[in-house]
């Protein structure tokens, strides 16, 4: 008696050529997704200084600067004082190593000091910008000197010794 034969397994099919396709269009959506979506995030998280607007943000922000500088002298007054408690000083520009390049020297007798202070404000906020902007490093800032009332003009003490 001969042994029956095994049955031999049916061959298998490839996959319908549709599903493949179906696969294939998947995968490659996936993965444009995944370049799209990192690319959107790297443009999100940009600085000011990446690319070709890195001169148009320098050109507003040295305006924006000219501007508050206009309304910084306009509101400043003439530091007219009668005593050194009348005489008032206020940092200007980038803030480095806890100390200014500049100074805005003012009287609160004649000076409209919350405009300027607002002005100072914007202005050293552009200032800063701009710094981070260049990358620019300068040397280490000052502590105000002491503003003293002398001849009925705020300034700094060691201006009166001349």
């Amino acid at each position: 008696m001969t042994q029956p034969e095994a049955p031999t397994p049916a061959p298998q099919s490839p996959p319908p050529r549709g599903i493949l396709a179906s696969l294939k269009i998947v995968a490659l959506g996936f993965v444009c997704g995944v370049v799209i979506l990192g690319g959107l995030r790297a443009w999100q998280n940009r600085t000011p200084s990446d690319g070709p607007d890195k001169d148009a943000l320098s050109r507003k922000l040295n305006t924006e600067m000219q501007e508050m500088a206009g309304q910084i002298k306009a509101s400043q007054g003439h530091s007219r004082c009668n005593q050194s408690s009348d005489c008032k000083v206020v940092g200007l520009g980038t803030q480095v190593c806890k100390g200014y390049k500049n100074f805005v020297i003012y009287s609160n007798l004649d000076a409209d000091e919350g405009t300027l202070l607002y002005a100072v404000k914007k202005f050293n906020a552009a200032a800063t910008k701009l710094a981070a902007l260049s990358l620019e490093s300068s040397g280490c800032g000052d502590a105000a000197s002491e503003i003293v009332c002398f001849k009925n003009r705020c300034m700094p003490r060691d201006e009166t010794k001349r």
